[in-house]
């Protein structure tokens, strides 16, 4: 069975996860490199602190099968992200599968899923479509079952990152 993290364990277990990510791998951030790179890295210092779950980079399943944004109604979401929920119905019209940065989860499950995290580089600017994503990943009317979403937006230097914690669709945590 599965440890049940409330958000304030998990935000401190991300914060040492980090805390390793600019110690180990500064020359990623500082030398802009390929974001699935870092991603990468910062799955695996995750890994070493969520006993028992599995991290996954990019993983496309939902338990056993493909894992897509199903094509359900976004108004919900229309007023803050309409260009966003614009692309969103593009990929889901083109049956392009969910694939999140970072998921801390139990593979082959979908009642395990606790953590689901997207990360941009300080240099992106489309944060709003992560976001969103996070949102619908977050939202029970959807199905998908992630406990917490995590927006991770990493600076060159650690302080200047920002993070954006979700829960049931909604922003329930914001800091930098």
């Amino acid at each position: 069975m599965c440890k049940n993290y409330d958000i304030e364990e998990i935000r401190i277990l991300v914060k040492n996860a980090l805390d390793k990510l600019y110690h180990n791998d500064r020359y990623l951030l500082e030398h802009d490199v390929n974001e699935q790179s870092i991603t990468h890295r910062l799955a695996i210092y995750l890994e070493d602190v969520f006993f028992n779950y599995n991290v996954d980079c990019e993983y496309n399943r939902y338990g056993d099968d493909p894992k897509r944004l199903k094509g359900k109604s976004f108004k919900k979401y229309d007023k803050l992200f309409k260009c966003e929920i614009d692309r969103l119905i593009k990929e889901i019209d083109a049956d392009k599968l969910a694939k999140p940065d970072i998921i801390v989860h139990k593979r082959g499950r979908n009642d395990q899923n606790l953590l689901v995290i997207e990360v941009k580089k300080s240099n992106n600017k489309d944060d709003n479509y992560d976001i969103l994503k996070l949102m619908i990943f977050t939202d029970k009317d959807y199905d998908l079952n992630y406990k917490y979403g995590l927006f991770i937006k990493l600076g060159k230097e650690r302080e200047l990152n920002k993070l954006c914690w979700l829960s049931d669709g909604k922003c329930v945590k914001f800091s930098i």
